[in-house]
């Protein structure tokens, strides 16, 4: 006998589930996204992610190698600093003296959207109208925070060799 997940009053069905009816509205969780490497354009104001692009809060510097148009001014002079005794010929006339080896880049980091999807199983086999109805309520819960946070939500409803995004 097939078991009605939203029949379940404990909520202890998945972590951190909360007790709510299906088309209840609810406070959705936060989704938490741990910082990643990849470089994205949109913005948003949920997850953390490097940035190529001069946006962004400067974290750390890296080696310039031949990426020179974002430099890290500290950095580089931090990395210029130990040498300046060796470097006398060429601080003849200069207080401090700085190699093309010494160049420091930036590294950034900025908020940028996330994109929700609900991919729902329409078929007749499948309680439709009681899923519909508590993806709905998910749904308008999350619309409200992905507001404020611009991100984008999806519905994709599929059954047999079609789905339709809505």
């Amino acid at each position: 006998m097939p078991q009605d997940v939203f029949a379940n009053t404990s909520a202890n069905w998945w972590e951190g589930g909360q007790k709510v009816k299906p088309g209840e509205k609810f406070q959705p969780r936060k989704l938490n996204t741990p910082l990643d490497k990849l470089a994205r354009k949109h913005a948003g104001r949920r997850s953390l992610t490097r940035t190529e692009r001069k946006h962004g809060r400067y974290i750390k510097a890296r080696p310039a190698g031949e990426k020179k148009d974002d430099i890290a001014f500290d950095a580089t002079f931090r990395a210029a600093a130990p040498y300046q005794k060796q470097r006398t010929e060429k601080r003849k006339r200069l207080a401090f003296a700085i190699e093309s080896s010494d160049l420091q880049r930036k590294i950034r980091v900025k908020r940028v959207a996330n994109l929700v999807l609900f991919l729902v199983d329409a078929s007749w086999s499948m309680a439709v109208a009681e899923r519909m109805n508590a993806t709905k309520g998910a749904i308008l819960s999350l619309l409200t925070d992905a507001y404020q946070r611009r991100d984008r939500v999806g519905l994709i409803v599929f059954q047999k060799d079609r789905a339709t995004l809505v």
